[in-house]
């Protein structure tokens, strides 16, 4: 009989093979390829915010990663993260209404850093199975072209 079950996931060593690092990481890429096009005047401004919220989603979640032999501390850089996650969204629209960015890519953006976020907050809440073998490392796509966005 052949078996047909859930292929063997690749144990989790460190949080780099967690998929919701893997994804924070891409999505970071992503933001910092995009605000390149940003007016100049933005550049301390909505574009330094868009970078440094993308750069600390993955952050947060490598520091918490660290500390999560106490429940507590591990899910309070997740809820951190959740924040920045958050944070983008609202950069994200603030780009959109401003015209920096197409609308359907704004709106494309904004659904993975949900979705992120939801892999942040399943994370939270099954913390201690993630000692385990759980989770399937992906490579991470090439960055996007500012006209064509991320390619998912």
């Amino acid at each position: 009989m052949m078996d047909t079950s859930t292929p063997k996931r690749a144990p989790i060593q460190s949080f780099r093979d967690l998929t919701v690092y893997q994804r924070a990481q891409s999505l970071m890429r992503d933001v910092h390829a995009l605000v390149i096009g940003f007016p100049d005047h933005e550049k301390y401004g909505l574009t330094d915010q868009m970078r440094r919220a993308s750069k600390s989603v993955g952050g947060l979640i490598a520091e918490g990663w660290g500390l999560r032999s106490s429940a507590k501390e591990f899910k309070n850089y997740l809820r951190r993260a959740l924040g920045s996650a958050n944070e983008m969204e609202a950069h994200l629209d603030t780009a959109r209404v401003l015209e920096y960015i197409a609308a359907d890519l704004a709106e494309r953006l904004i659904r993975e850093y949900r979705e992120l976020g939801g892999q942040l907050v399943r994370l939270a809440e099954n913390w201690k199975t993630y000692d385990r073998p759980s989770s399937i490392v992906h490579p991470l796509p090439s960055a996007p072209n500012r006209r064509e966005g991320p390619k998912r």
